[in-house]
């Protein structure tokens, strides 16, 4: 079963169609009310908790990747450093682990095919049939 979106104009819809269902509470069977009611505060209460926790998650991803620049800019400060003369060789191998970050994918070698050898132009026209030029 496909559920419905919840943008934001539907639950103004759901609190306006309960209202309306309570004014005239002959319209549905009385079970289908109490239902609709119990949903419509269960959905008013989870709204507020449901924006906070949207919020919350907005707040981590945007420190995740504020972190995640960080720690990458000191390593990449980390990397340079292995790469100066300074360093010595024993961080050779520290620069060469680093640097495979940084590696590029070899390029496919381009398989050349041979192009078909141009086909020899005849050096006079053939001669149509019947004619005798001799």
């Amino acid at each position: 079963m496909i559920l419905p979106k919840l943008g934001d104009k539907t639950q103004p819809f759901v609190r306006k169609a309960v209202d309306i269902v309570l004014q005239h509470p002959e319209l549905l069977p009385a079970g289908f009310l109490d239902e609709m009611r119990k949903d419509a505060q269960l959905l008013d209460g989870l709204s507020p908790i449901r924006l906070a926790i949207d919020l919350l998650h907005k707040k981590i991803d945007d420190r995740v990747v504020q972190l995640g620049a960080e720690a990458y800019a000191a390593a990449r400060t980390v990397y340079a450093v292995t790469k100066t003369p300074y360093a010595g060789a024993i961080l050779r191998t520290a620069a060469e682990d680093l640097g495979k970050r940084f590696g590029r994918k070899p390029r496919a070698a381009v398989v050349a095919t041979p192009a078909a050898p141009p086909e020899p132009a005849p050096s006079a026209p053939a001669p149509a049939p019947g004619s005798h030029n001799a």
